[in-house]
């Protein structure tokens, strides 16, 4: 356990669905007025990694205005057991109720899911298939609303690196996916993904939750190089079907770095100050 002046992190080993996940949670001081704890659901390999610093910085921002951050390693990832080919989409939901669970057992409330990229339509899931209604509040950091898509570029990794491998057979995300099929799982950039969680992702999509998340309170951050930049007519789409489902949603945009695709620490400072200012007014 370390602490500074505001906030205590706390990290614990606890029983997930498939094996022991690893979650930091990081604590306002017990002076603090305790206002709930939300929980970080990462997004897809190395844009967790990437991501790190800044979660660092929203631990310390939201714990001196008293909340928690809970920052888990799903199964098969980071500190976590398993191998990672062994790892699901519904098993990754289910560790993030046993982080839920876990912090009610310790005492401490979980007000809503705050998903990165992919990991937001995973806190989307999550919360549409959580019987205990416990979680009121989503919040997406430019969130993925299209998960065939996602495992394109995911996929595509693996292409780019084999570009300058003259003895490497050509390859295609077409090839790739029927080797999924053929195969079982396929290794891209150190990741063994397999059949059953590439499956998953490819069928998922964030307009197919928006029904069920009537009843919750949104949060949704987009990404933007200035801020004039347009938005693109899918995001816009997808924007309509939200008001057609009538969802609580406040929609805003951030301009800074997109830190979850940089290799070197880098932060984005705007995305954690309207974060802030929404859980205020909320």
């Amino acid at each position: 356990m370390s602490s500074n002046s505001l906030s205590i992190a706390h990290p614990q080993f606890i029983a997930g669905a498939a094996g022991s996940i690893f979650v930091l949670h990081h604590r306002p001081v017990p002076s603090l007025p305790y206002k709930g704890t939300i929980i970080f659901v990462p997004p897809f390999n190395e844009e967790m990694n990437r991501s790190r610093s800044m979660l660092t910085l929203l631990a310390t921002r939201l714990n001196a205005e008293g909340y928690g951050l809970a920052i888990v390693d799903l199964y098969g990832t980071g500190d976590s057991s398993g191998n990672y080919v062994d790892a699901s989409w519904e098993i990754w939901r289910q560790d993030i109720v046993a982080v839920a669970d876990w912090l009610e057992n310790e005492g401490f409330s979980c007000i809503g899911l705050l998903g990165l990229r992919l990991g937001a339509m995973l806190a989307a899931e999550v919360l549409v298939k959580d019987a205990g209604k416990r979680f009121k509040k989503l919040l997406f950091w430019q969130p993925v609303t299209d998960g065939k898509i996602h495992l394109v570029q995911f996929l595509r990794i693996r292409l780019a690196a084999n570009l300058e491998r003259q003895t490497k057979e050509k390859e295609t995300t077409k090839l790739l996916r029927s080797k999924l099929m053929d195969e079982g799982s396929v290794e891209v950039a150190g990741y063994e993904i397999s059949r059953e969680l590439a499956e998953a992702i490819d069928n998922t999509r964030m307009i197919n939750y928006f029904e069920a998340l009537q009843g919750a309170t949104i949060l949704w951050l987009e990404h933007r190089n200035e801020a004039d930049q347009p938005l693109p007519k899918a995001l816009t789409d997808t924007l309509s079907k939200c008001e057609e489902n009538k969802l609580k949603l406040d929609f805003n945009t951030f301009v800074g770095p997109a830190f979850w695709q940089m290799h070197e620490r880098t932060l984005a400072p705007e995305v954690i100050e309207k974060t802030l200012d929404w859980l205020r007014l909320a």
